[in-house]
């Protein structure tokens, strides 16, 4: 049985290479402002925030083998990446989804099982947000990717 956590962490770790801040499904306690937003002396660190969605194994009968129906797996996450300005929220978003790609063709032990990782699928590349909730105002973007996972 997959520990998606266990995909999830290696996913994590790959952005974190790039040197910034990345969150589980929140904000990284080092990312973001530091000190009130607007304030002599205070900044914003750019982060990334990885997000698990629902998933499933595939449920065609021609993919992966008939006696192990959870062979296969196409594991699907949101890269959101923030910062105060369009071109570092584009260059953050850029950066997170070019250190994933080093994964194909990897291994990952998840629970008794070893996964080899067929490819990192770039579905769709988000729209800049612009994030009002703080003076200055800060941007977002979320792209889709999926992990597409094969048992060893």
């Amino acid at each position: 049985m997959i520990e998606r956590r266990k995909v999830t962490a290696a996913v994590i770790t790959a952005i974190e290479s790039e040197g910034k801040p990345v969150g589980n499904s929140q904000t990284p306690p080092n990312g973001g402002w530091r000190g009130a937003p607007n304030a002599d002396g205070s900044n914003f660190r750019p982060y990334v925030v990885v997000t698990p969605n629902p998933s499933t194994a595939p449920r065609n009968t021609y993919e992966g083998p008939m006696s192990d129906w959870q062979a296969d797996w196409q594991l699907s996450y949101t890269i959101t990446s923030f910062a105060v300005d369009t071109n570092q929220v584009e260059w953050m978003a850029d950066r997170a989804r070019l250190t994933l790609h080093p994964l194909v063709h990897t291994e990952l032990t998840s629970g008794e099982e070893v996964y080899n990782v067929q490819q990192v699928r770039v579905d769709a590349l988000g729209g800049l947000v612009r994030v009002d909730a703080t003076e200055p105002p800060y941007w977002a973007q979320s792209d889709q990717i999926t992990i597409w996972l094969s048992k060893e």
